[in-house]
């Protein structure tokens, strides 16, 4: 089964993940376990827990980069029957930006599911990399190389790439970190015209507000799932305290997580 090419916003029913059962394991100890969750169509959904939570693990999992227990479908079937119609943003610090590659030629990997590694790009994928470059306003760097970028427009690049490959589903982990404001501007207005094109978008985040303003749905885990929903739903006091391990504090009536905080000197 082929997915459907991304012509016009999709169907609810065509993009889905669904998770059963997750696990994973490093050296035995279990990163993620049991993560049961069905992720509708088209939403945006934000990834939210304490760092060392299983954020990066669940997406890795998810794409197939590390091997897990449970089941993972997109589509209703195993990842690698549709790979292409997966778009994966990493942390930028998991890259090698020493790479000698130019932002043009790293955009084009984003087109690789689409004509192959042992073929030459066709006049269609030139023209998604340059759509992709003009929606990221960086159409002006195409031919830099990408150690010479700063931060943001490291990010940019990255998600000119996810953009290129015709998504139907684009995981995102942790976009708006380290980056500049003018870039996690542009990272929000790139949510909302996904979310326009029926785009499934799954994005870790630490930031409370922004998971609750800005997404649909929010994915709250340490480990396991603490709770699924919509953001007022997840995020109450007993949840919080339960994925930071009780590292909150109430600000103006607001919830506040300080991964300096110790209970025992708030007490």
């Amino acid at each position: 089964m082929k997915a459907p090419a991304m012509t016009e916003p999709l169907a609810a029913e065509t993009a889905m993940i669904e998770l059963e059962g997750l696990t994973v394991a490093y050296n035995g100890k279990p990163a993620i376990e049991d993560v049961n969750v069905q992720i509708p169509a088209g939403e945006r959904v934000a990834l939210v827990g304490p760092n060392g939570a299983g954020k990066s693990t669940l997406f890795k999992a998810i794409i197939g980069l590390l091997p897990y227990q449970g089941c993972v479908l997109i589509h209703g079937l195993p990842y690698g029957d549709h790979q292409d119609c997966v778009a994966y943003v990493p942390q930028r610090e998991e890259v090698d930006w020493r790479f000698p590659v130019t932002v043009s030629d790293v955009v084009m990997m984003g087109r690789y599911g689409r004509y192959g590694r042992l073929r030459w790009p066709r006049r269609e994928d030139k023209d998604a990399v340059a759509r992709s470059l003009e929606e990221m306003g960086i159409a002006d760097l195409s031919d830099r190389s990408i150690s010479t970028l700063s931060g943001g427009q490291q990010q940019r690049v990255f998600l000119a790439r996810a953009l290129a490959q015709d998504p139907h589903v684009i995981l995102l982990d942790e976009p708006f970190t380290g980056v500049d404001v003018p870039t996690r501007t542009a990272t929000l207005v790139l949510l909302e015209r996904l979310h326009g094109r029926g785009v499934t978008v799954f994005a870790s985040t630490h930031d409370l507000d922004l998971a609750a303003s800005q997404f649909e749905r929010v994915l709250l885990i340490n480990g396991r799932v603490v709770a699924c929903g919509r953001p007022a739903e997840v995020f109450t006091r007993e949840n919080v305290a339960r994925a930071f391990q009780g590292k909150i504090l109430m600000v103006g009536g607001a919830m506040v997580v300080d991964h300096c905080y110790s209970p025992h000197l708030h007490e």
